[in-house]
């Protein structure tokens, strides 16, 4: 009868486990509300447009998987992600004045983080482990467990108390659990808890996010570190995500920001090229913008350099012509958002606008990294992606050639010796 009992235990405990996961994702599967990507054409742009480009170097592009909401390998936890769990708990737990514990295990039922606020009730300690161990074991709250009697006793000491939570993600994957102890509650518990576990979609997206810059080298071949944070952006209604070839036709208009803020601060953005050998280490701006509050109001920015569309150009080996190859791996594009540590900036000295001269006599060659101590700013925020060469390349080259006065980069009949070029 025992064996019946335990076994009887199991298959409930299983089942549960299984409609949690199928309740994920079905809500995963449902059509969203908001606004679907758009299929319109891009604009030729408002009359200040123009680009770089130069010889490629022909390396071997490393292999790195997107950052995509689509099931995939479970990850495992990091300390990081553990820690950041554990800091939103505790601006949870302060704002209700509930000192706890709080547990993060990984989906192997490692220990990943662990922490005892001031004050919390020394049973909560092990409490909060137990918790984090059931919902790491099970992937379910484990309130759950309260309907079968003695399962605490089984896998060691788990807990049947309310408190701890799994950590599945949107595409149902189960990576950990967390739990928390210490409220005179027990929904109090889980209301803490439940604030890290929302989260792990965007930390484990985070985390995809910045590995990439050292997977495919810009760390620290172009930076000397990661950024702390992404920025989201977008370019013709299409995401952007790190280490994406993206056509000169999807940039000719300025791309959607997103990044996080802080309340009052002001930000500088770049976009630049860092892929122009002869530069030497220095970069082509394309975009730099200053005194601005968050990515819905760029506009009222103060745009120091005017946005110029990327672009990517190689020129033939005996400089007899263009390589006009289509869709080969170009120059690798920075997007950077550094935060004005002491509030609004002039660069009155680094300003160049409009079509004329100053596009090709250097005005718009810089180091982002020099403005930055310049002007005192701290990188927030950044992505990158490559240019290639398309059609849109050779309308670029051609409105670059009238601002300047001279063949750009070199005579190419058909491309920048019409009329419209000069």
């Amino acid at each position: 009868n025992l064996i019946n009992m335990r076994t009887s235990i199991y298959l409930v405990l299983l089942a549960l486990c299984l409609m949690a996961l199928l309740e994920r994702s079905d809500a995963k599967k449902k059509p969203s509300k908001g606004k679907g990507k758009g299929k319109g054409k891009p604009s030729k742009g408002n009359g200040g447009n123009g680009g770089t480009g130069g010889q490629a170097t022909e390396e071997t592009v490393p292999v790195v998987e997107k950052c995509k909401s689509e099931p995939s390998p479970p990850r495992d936890l990091s300390s990081d992600q553990g820690l950041e769990m554990i800091r939103l708990s505790m601006e949870k737990a302060t704002e209700l004045k509930t000192p706890v514990t709080i547990c993060i295990r990984d989906r192997h039922d490692n220990l990943v983080a662990h922490i005892r606020m001031k004050n919390a009730i020394l049973g909560s300690v092990d409490l909060a482990c137990q918790k984090a161990r059931s919902s790491a074991l099970f992937p379910a709250p484990s309130g759950a467990f309260a309907a079968f009697p003695g399962i605490e006793l089984s896998n060691g000491i788990i807990s049947n108390l309310q408190g701890g939570l799994p950590l599945i993600t949107s595409d149902g994957v189960h990576v950990g659990s967390i739990g928390v102890s210490g409220a005179a509650a027990a929904e109090i518990d889980v209301e803490i808890a439940q604030v890290a576990a929302d989260k792990i979609d965007s930390l484990l997206t985070e985390s995809c996010y910045l590995e990439k810059w050292t997977a495919t080298g810009e760390v620290p071949t172009k930076l000397a570190m990661a950024p702390p944070a992404p920025l989201y952006m977008s370019y013709n209604n299409k995401n952007v995500l790190p280490n994406d070839l993206i056509t000169s036709e999807d940039m000719l208009e300025k791309p959607t920001l997103t990044w996080d803020t802080e309340s009052g601060a002001l930000y500088t953005i770049f976009i630049i090229d860092f892929g122009i050998e002869r530069l030497e280490g220095l970069q082509w701006v394309h975009w730099l913008v200053t005194n601005v509050k968050d990515g819905a109001s760029v506009d009222q920015g103060d745009e120091v350099k005017d946005y110029v569309p990327p672009f990517y150009f190689k020129i033939k080996e005996d400089f007899s012509g263009l390589d006009l190859t289509k869709g080969t791996r170009g120059h690798d594009i920075l997007a950077l958002v550094y935060k004005q540590k002491t509030g609004q900036v002039d660069m009155v000295d680094e300003r160049q606008v409009g079509c004329n001269e100053g596009l090709g006599d250097g005005s718009r060659i810089d180091d982002h990294v020099a403005i930055a101590e310049k002007y005192n700013l701290e990188l927030v925020a950044g992505n990158f992606f490559f240019s290639t060469y398309t059609d849109a390349t050779n309308d670029l080259l051609c409105y670059f050639t009238k601002c300047t006065g001279e063949p750009f980069p070199i005579p190419a009949e058909g491309i920048n010796d019409g009329a419209e070029c000069q």
